[in-house]
C-alpha cells in the first residue's frame, strides 16, 4: 500500500512539473508578444523582411534539432554529438534530455561500479544445438537368467551394487544339474575304458593273436563312447559351464557340481539394474533374476530440427560427428559424445529427426533419464564477435548494450544477436571489433537511461 501511495505521489509531481513548465512557456510567449507589439508600434518596417529574418534565425538555431524518429540507438556517436534539444543546447550536455539519446554520464565516484571489456572475436566451430534424453546403451546390458530350473541357494547382489566381471552373483541348486554332471563323469569313464580296449585289440591284431572282427568291434565301442561323452558335455554347456570347467571335472564327488550347485557370475563390470529373486525361491529356466548394466557409456537420443538436417545428414555420411553434452545437474562440466546413427524417418509429432549419440560416462556422473543439451560439431570453424550474456540488456523487444565513449560517458547501442557460444553470445550486427562494452553494471545504466519512461526528459 505504501509503495502504491509513493507511486501516485511521484506521478502527481511529474504532472505538476510539466504544468509549471508549460505555464512558464506560455507566460514567456505572452511577454514576447507584448514586447513585439510595442516594438511594432515604434519601428515601422516592412513585415515581410522581418519575417524572413526570423525564419532564417530560427532555421540556424534548430539545425541540430532531433528528428522525430528518435531512434538514436541506431545512429553513430558522431551523429549524436550534433543533436540539439529544445533548450537550444547539445542534448549530450542537457541533463534533462540526454536520456532520450540513450546516454548516461557516470560520476567519477561511481565509476568503480562499471566494468568494460573489448568486443572479442571468438573462434567457433560450425555447430548445431540439440536437446535430448539419456538412456542405457542397449549393447551393454546383460540379463542374468538361469538356464535350468532349480532352487536359489544364494544371492548377494543388490540393486545399485557395483560388480566386477566374473564376480559371483548367485548360486543355484538343481537335481537335473547333478544328474548331468554324474552322467558326464560316467561317460568319461566309459570312453577311457573303450579307448584302452581299442589300443589292446590293435596290439593283438598286429601280433596275429586276435581277429579283425574283434578289432572292429572295439573300434565301434570306442566311437560310440566318444559320441555319448560329447553329448554329456553338451548338456553341461547348456547349463552354462565352460569347456575348461567341464574338462576340469575331477572324479571326486565333493565337487559342488555333483551336488547340483552352480555359481552364476557377472558377464561384465557394471551395476545391478534389477533383481527379482530371494534365497529359497524356486526358479524356472525363463525367469530373469538379475540385470547388470555398464554405465561407463550411455546412449543419448536427441531431436534435430528440419532446418539443421542437411548439415547433420551430410556430416554423418562423410565422417563422425563429435558432440559436447551438458546436463542441469553439472552445469559447469561437459561430457563428450559421438553421433553414430539417425532414425530412418521424421517424427510426425515433433517434426524432428531422432539421432543417437554414444556418450562417455567414465565417472558414472550421468544417469539414464536425464535431459541434456548438446552441441554437434562439424569440423570447420569461423571467427565471430561475442560478448558475455550479462552485457546484453532488453527493452521493448530490442536487445542493446552500453558502449563506452570517453572517460565517463556510455551510449546505448542496439545490437542483433546470434547463437550462444558457451557463456557468450554472438553479435551479428551493431558493433565492431575493439568496441568497449559494459559488462558489469549494465543494469544500473539501463535503469538510468530509461528514466524518460517515468516522466524524465523535456516537457512538451
Amino acid at each position: 500500500m505504501k509503495s502504491l501511495t509513493k507511486f501516485f505521489i511521484f506521478i502527481t509531481m511529474i504532472f505538476f512539473a510539466q504544468a509549471v513548465c508549460s505555464e512558464d512557456k506560455k507566460a514567456g510567449e505572452g511577454a514576447n508578444a507584448s514586447f513585439s507589439s510595442a516594438e511594432d508600434s515604434k519601428i515601422k518596417e516592412k513585415p515581410e523582411v522581418q519575417t524572413g529574418q526570423d525564419e532564417k534565425k530560427e532555421e540556424e538555431e534548430n539545425k541540430y534539432v532531433d528528428d522525430p524518429e528518435k531512434n538514436f540507438s541506431e545512429k553513430n556517436i558522431e551523429e549524436l554529438m550534433k543533436k540539439a534539444c529544445e533548450h537550444k543546447i547539445p542534448m549530450l550536455e542537457c541533463d534533462r534530455c540526454r536520456f532520450e539519446l540513450g546516454v548516461v554520464k557516470v560520476p567519477a565516484t561511481s565509476s568503480s561500479l562499471i566494468a568494460v571489456e573489448n568486443l572479442e572475436i571468438t573462434p567457433e566451430e560450425i555447430s548445431v544445438d540439440v536437446n535430448g534424453e539419456l538412456s542405457f546403451d542397449e549393447n551393454r546390458i546383460r540379463c542374468i537368467t538361469p538356464r535350468f530350473g532349480g532352487r536359489l541357494a544364494s544371492i548377494s547382489a543388490r540393486i545399485g551394487d557395483l560388480v566386477k566381471a566374473d564376480e559371483s552373483l548367485l548360486v543355484m541348486e538343481s537335481s537335473d544339474l547333478a544328474q548331468a554332471a554324474i552322467e558326464s563323469l560316467k561317460r568319461q569313464s566309459e570312453y577311457d575304458l573303450a579307448s584302452k580296449k581299442l589300443v589292446r585289440e590293435k596290439f593283438l591284431w598286429e601280433k596275429k593273436i586276435t581277429s579283425e572282427q574283434d578289432l572292429q568291434e572295439a573300434q565301434a565301442i570306442a566311437d560310440l563312447s566318444k559320441i555319448e561323452l560329447e553329448n554329456s558335455k553338451r548338456k553341461l554347456r547348456i547349463f552354462g559351464f565352460s569347456d575348461s570347467r567341464i574338462e576340469g571335472l575331477s572324479r571326486k564327488t565333493d565337487d559342488p557340481i555333483f551336488k547340483g550347485e552352480m555359481i552364476i557370475r557377472s558377464p561384465l563390470t557394471g551395476r545391478v539394474l534389477a533383481r527379482d529373486g530371494n534365497i529359497g525361491d524356486m526358479l524356472t529356466g525363463e525367469k530373469e533374476v538379475l540385470k547388470v548394466v555398464d554405465l561407463t557409456h550411455l546412449w543419448g537420443v536427441a531431436q534435430v530440427h528440419e532446418k539443421d538436417l542437411a548439415d547433420v545428414i551430410s556430416a554423418l555420411k562423410s565422417s563422425e560427428i563429435k558432440a559436447k553434452i551438458w546436463v542441469e545437474a553439472f552445469p559447469d562440466q561437459y561430457f563428450m559424445g559421438t553421433v553414430f546413427g539417425a532414425d530412418p524417418r521424421i517424427s510426425p509429432e515433433t517434426r524432428t529427426l531422432p539421432i543417437r549419440l554414444l556418450v562417455e560416462n567414465h565417472d558414472e556422473c550421468l544417469r539414464p533419464g536425464m535431459f541434456f543439451r548438446a552441441k554437434l560439431f562439424f569440423g570447420a570453424s569461423q571467427n565471430v564477435p561475442t560478448l558475455p550474456g550479462k552485457a546484453l540488456m532488453e527493452d521493448e523487444g530490442r536487445t542493446f548494450v552500453f558502449l563506452k565513449y570517453g572517460e565517463n560517458m556510455y551510449f546505448r547501442k542496439n545490437v542483433k544477436v546470434g547463437k550462444k557460444i558457451g557463456d557468450r553470445i554472438e553479435i551479428i550486427k551493431g558493433l565492431k571489433a575493439g568496441d568497449k562494452i559494459v559488462t558489469n553494471g549494465a543494469f544500473l545504466l539501463k535503469s538510468d537511461v530509461l528514466r524518460e519512461k517515468m516522466g524524465a526528459g523535456c516537457a512538451d
